[in-house]
């Protein structure tokens, strides 16, 4: 592409921006961000291809500008953080929607496998979870507490096991996305199948409320973000099979490193998750209602920061 086709394709939106940062137009914080990002990644297609142009030339210093007034306002580091998971993260998955729901889609069809495949032969389970695994379970079900597991190991051990455990996985989906998407497909398989076959096993001895108010009382935070974790993987295995306008190695950097912001967003999502299967998951005598309470909150903020917020920054985006 000629430089002087690039300018007159981003020439209507340069305008808008440079009016927003002039003062002459008005633009609410979503959409900053979206103009922010998008005119970023133009910066760097420019920074590749056009390095003395003035296309780079103009939109250097504009960014800078913007980027002062996206930030002015932040006083105090906890004010950032909100906005972290309130517009940036939300506008790269708004960005490039469909690797995300490519993951989710991928996780469901093996946790179909799973439970299927565990339902019409029981051995399934011991292949996919375990001998170990299935054989302390049968004991705790015997026993008279199916879910004894989550009472088995000292609760701060735990806690710093599984998390880190937990991180771990999420940033090999990220990582193993380069592989043409390969690797990130395989852990979503991986976690899917297992989550799938030990629904079935324990579906078996554990009435549905108690499996949900347990299971998904760290669950809902623990399998949605490894969800988004393949998300982020297929999204960097993407940037470079599918490049757009960019060379596949600008894509690559540039699309790399917004997976990388949900990634980063993941890790409180991990403390949390393994704080609660660690000390709270343990306690299946308490009230129905108190861990109904966690597992309703758990999937609000989920749905509200990954679902619901990049779908209202890509309609407004459209609309712009």
């Amino acid at each position: 592409m000629r430089e002087a086709t690039f300018i007159f394709k981003n020439r209507a939106k340069w305008q808008q921006l440079e009016d927003i940062v002039d003062g002459r137009e008005e633009a609410n914080a979503d959409e900053l961000s979206a103009l922010y990002h998008t005119t970023n990644d133009d910066l760097s297609y420019a920074q590749t291809f056009f390095p003395e142009g003035e296309s780079q030339a103009f939109l250097s210093p504009l960014l800078r500008k913007l980027h002062y007034m996206i930030y002015k306002k932040r006083a105090v580091d906890y004010a950032y953080f909100i906005d972290y998971f309130w517009t940036e993260v939300p506008s790269v998955i708004a960005r490039r929607p469909l690797p995300f729901v490519s993951a989710f889609l991928i996780f469901i069809l093996a946790f179909l496998v799973g439970y299927i495949s565990s339902y019409y032969d029981s051995s399934f389970v011991r292949v996919v979870l375990g001998d170990a695994y299935v054989n302390k379970t049968l004991d705790n079900i015997a026993s008279g507490d199916p879910l004894a597991i989550y009472k088995s190991t000292e609760a701060t051990q735990m806690f710093f096991g599984i998390t880190t455990n937990n991180i771990m996985v999420s940033f090999i989906a990220f990582i193993y996305g380069i592989f043409a998407c390969l690797g990130t497909v395989s852990v979503l398989l991986n976690n899917g199948i297992m989550l799938g076959s030990f629904q079935t096993f324990i579906l078996e001895n554990v009435a549905m409320k108690d499996y949900i108010l347990t299971v998904w009382l760290h669950g809902t935070l623990e399998i949605s973000a490894i969800v988004l974790a393949g998300g982020a993987g297929m999204m960097l295995g993407t940037s470079w099979l599918f490049p757009g306008d960019y060379s596949r190695f600008e894509s690559f950097k540039v699309y790399g490193r917004a997976a990388l912001k949900v990634i980063i967003s993941l890790i409180p999502v991990f403390i949390m998750a393994g704080f609660i299967e660690s000390f709270l998951t343990r306690h299946t005598e308490w009230e129905y209602f108190w861990r109904a309470i966690i597992v309703v909150v758990s999937a609000i903020f989920i749905l509200t920061f990954y679902v619901v917020r990049p779908i209202v920054i890509f309609n407004r985006s459209t609309r712009n």
